[in-house]
Parts: C-alpha cells; sequence; structure tokens
C-alpha cells in the first residue's frame, strides 16, 4: 500500500473518532470533499491537528485565538 493510502485511511479513522458530531460532520463533508487533492503533507498535518480536542478545534474556527506553537493553517482547509 502506498504511503499517500496509509495517510488517508490514518486522516479517515482520526477524523472519525471525534468527540462532537458536530465536528465528526465536518470533518466528514471535509474529507469527501477535499481528501484526493490533500497533499502527503497536508494529511500528516490535519492528523497532527486533529490531536487537538475538539472543543479547542471548534473555539479557533470560531475565530479564537489559539496557543503559540498550534499549525492553524489545517483551518483553512476546513472552513468552506
Amino acid at each position: 500500500m502506498a504511503n499517500s493510502e496509509l495517510l488517508h485511511k490514518q486522516l479517515r479513522w482520526v477524523a472519525s473518532r471525534r468527540a462532537t458530531a458536530e465536528m465528526e460532520q465536518m470533518l466528514s463533508r471535509f474529507l469527501e470533499q477535499n481528501l484526493a487533492g490533500l497533499t502527503d503533507e497536508q494529511c500528516q498535518r490535519m492528523v497532527s491537528f486533529l490531536d487537538h480536542s475538539d472543543w479547542d478545534i471548534l473555539d479557533w474556527l470560531a475565530g479564537k485565538p489559539s496557543p503559540e506553537g498550534v499549525d492553524r493553517e489545517p483551518l483553512s482547509w476546513i472552513l468552506p
């Protein structure tokens, strides 16, 4: 199995194991529309970003500041 396929599977798995239905739906929609176009680096960054709690991610999506060192670029990929 190619590295890209493994990363896609990992990202799908991480996205489907969310604590809130809102995040799971949002990520599911995002992946349906964008997964094929993500580079391996973007997949890895998204997996790392999803290590944060749903509540933190939802706050950041709403515009609240994130702690220093958080890679916020995946937010721009998720937002419609």
